[in-house]
């Protein structure tokens, strides 16, 4: 069975989703990663409150998660590195919750360890087989290696 879906919402459909989540996120085409504001954008929809982004890192194309930080939709997020709208929106105190910034490495270690616990783990990856194997080396947006999101996706 295959596991490509049709479109971000035939997946969501699929996904036991609900408030309080923790779902995560990795930058491999950095500035040009629009996986979280799709993903994002369709759980605003679906009403779905009160999530925990775990972001590898969040740049200024991520500006619409200001607007899910300012309607309770996101209302903790981690992170190595921040910059941009959200950045700002966060300084200025328009978080609910706390952010926790930590190290690249210190990432695999807070879910390894249980301090941090994966609901789902979105990647964007430039290809992708029927099985669901990830690849960054081919495609138009190839950007390397993936694997840094292993342990996220491993626990998720």
């Amino acid at each position: 069975m295959s596991k490509l879906r049709k479109n971000i919402q035939v997946l969501l459909d699929e996904l036991a989703l609900c408030d309080g989540m923790v779902i995560s996120f990795h930058h491999h085409l950095r500035n040009g990663d629009y996986v979280l504001n799709l993903v994002m954008k369709e759980i605003a929809k679906r009403n779905i409150k009160d999530i925990t982004i775990f972001a590898s890192s969040i740049f200024p194309c991520h500006a619409p998660l200001v607007e899910y930080i300012e309607k309770g939709i996101v209302t903790k997020i981690y992170s190595a590195f921040i910059s941009g709208p959200v950045a700002l929106a966060i300084s200025e105190g328009r978080m609910q919750k706390e952010l926790v910034m930590h190290t690249h490495g210190g990432r695999p270690r807070l879910v390894e360890s249980g301090d941090i616990t994966i609901d789902i783990a979105f990647v964007a990856a430039p290809t992708c087989d029927n099985f669901g194997n990830l690849n960054g080396a081919y495609g138009k947006s190839a950007c390397g290696s993936l694997g840094y999101a292993v342990t996220d996706c491993h626990y998720a």
